[in-house]
């Protein structure tokens, strides 16, 4: 079996070792105090899991197309495509997105990727928010479980894989 390669962090707060798999690679998250000899034993134990893993992002990578993020582009959102309108207003200091129908429009200072993106990523943040937070309490509440409110890593997936597709 070939060695995957990953990286290796240690954290104050782990508990025990644990892998985190991403479209970025592989990544080791070791307690602070873990001798880094038991690391290599660990990562070639759950190989197996880490390749399927592996796999299974390339695999959803090469299928999904990512987002025009341009005037006449379209973007994902809760299961179906927004038509994405684009102004550009040159003297604009705030960007501001809204949907009207099934279409999404932005106005930004310059037709930049980086300024729509940036937009954009506002506008899901607060739509992830309003549509996914309460969905995920009250599938919780049935569950009987109590799950983290959309901040920091978690909002940020949320709208990462909505930009990406």
């Amino acid at each position: 079996m070939a060695a995957i390669p990953y990286d290796i962090r240690r954290s104050d707060r782990a508990r025990r070792v644990r892998i985190q798999v991403s479209a970025d690679g592989v990544e080791v998250v070791v307690p602070r105090r873990m001798p880094l000899r038991e690391v290599e034993p660990f990562v070639a134990e759950k190989g197996p899991w880490v390749k399927r893993t592996l796999r299974r992002l390339q695999e959803a990578q090469a299928q999904r197309t990512p987002a025009r993020l341009e005037d006449g582009g379209e973007v994902p959102f809760m299961g179906c495509s927004l038509a994405l309108g684009v102004v550009v207003e040159p003297g604009r200091v705030r960007s501001h997105a809204a949907r009207r129908g099934d279409r999404l429009t932005v106005k930004v200072p310059d037709a930049s990727y980086e300024a729509v993106r940036s937009a954009l990523e506002g506008w899901y943040r607060r739509r992830a928010r309003e549509e996914v937070e309460p969905r995920l309490d009250d599938a919780a509440a049935r569950a009987g479980r109590v799950v983290p409110t959309l901040r920091g890593r978690l909002l940020a997936d949320v709208v990462a894989r909505a930009l990406t597709g």
